[in-house]
Order: C-alpha cells, then sequence, then structure tokens
C-alpha cells in the first residue's frame, strides 16, 4: 500500500481496466539512486483499500496512468510504514517523496500536505530501470 496524499484523493478515479496495455516494469527498484533488485511482482502506488481492489490503471483528472512501480523491499517498506509517498504532482509522473523538518528543506522540490502542513522533499521521479 502506498500513502496516498489526502490532497490529491479527489482527483482520481478507476477507469476500465482491459482497455490499457500493460507496460514491463523491468528489474530494479524505481526510485532515483536505487539499484537494488525490485521485489517479485509490483507494488500498487493507490491503495488497493482506496480503489476498492487491486487495479492496474488509474486516472488523475482524466489522465490514465499505470498504478504499478518495481520496488525493492527497502523502499516498500518505506512505503508500506508510512516513511515516504509516492505522489502525483504534474504531468505524468509519480514521484519519490520523504517528509522532512521545514527548516531542513530550503532549497529542494518540496510538497506540502495542506491538511497537516507535512514537508515532503521530492528525491525525482520513478523511473523504469533494468539490469544492465
Amino acid at each position: 500500500m502506498t500513502l496516498l496524499p489526502v490532497w490529491e484523493q479527489i482527483r482520481i478515479s478507476v477507469p476500465p481496466q482491459n482497455r490499457y496495455p500493460l507496460e514491463d516494469l523491468g528489474t530494479l527498484c524505481w526510485v532515483p539512486m536505487c539499484g537494488e533488485r525490485g521485489e517479485r511482482g509490483y507494488h500498487h502506488i493507490v491503495r488497493r483499500s482506496f480503489t476498492g481492489r487491486p487495479v492496474d490503471h488509474i486516472a488523475i483528472d482524466g489522465l490514465v496512468l499505470d498504478n504499478r512501480a518495481k520496488l525493492c523491499t527497502w523502499h516498500h517498506d518505506d512505503v508500506t510504514e508510512n516513511r515516504a509517498l509516492i505522489a502525483y504532482l504534474t504531468g505524468e509522473h509519480w514521484l519519490w517523496c520523504t517528509p522532512v523538518p521545514a527548516a531542513l528543506a530550503v532549497g529542494f522540490q518540496t510538497t506540502i500536505n495542506p491538511r497537516t502542513g507535512t514537508v515532503y522533499v521530492v528525491h525525482g521521479k520513478l523511473e523504469r530501470k533494468d539490469v544492465g
């Protein structure tokens, strides 16, 4: 499960699942600067509890996105234990973010949860990687 940013939930819908191709997710963890092998299978970015079932595609503001990412065990634990979050901020990219005290976020790209005031540093976009 991913900690779904509460400020994004209203923008998410579930499109028909059989209309979109499933992309190959590669073999390595998608988190920036990580080169570990990804877990078997994949991680659903938007929580199943939010979508009502496991879904491979979601739509944000009508833009259909793959709802799957390859994560290593370490980074999977980070998102399931709420030490990190995967956010959709702009364009069509999922971003890896971690919470930090606001004073330490100076000079970094950040996003803020408007309900809690928590500051998240954006470490970069999640991208497919292979052993190469």
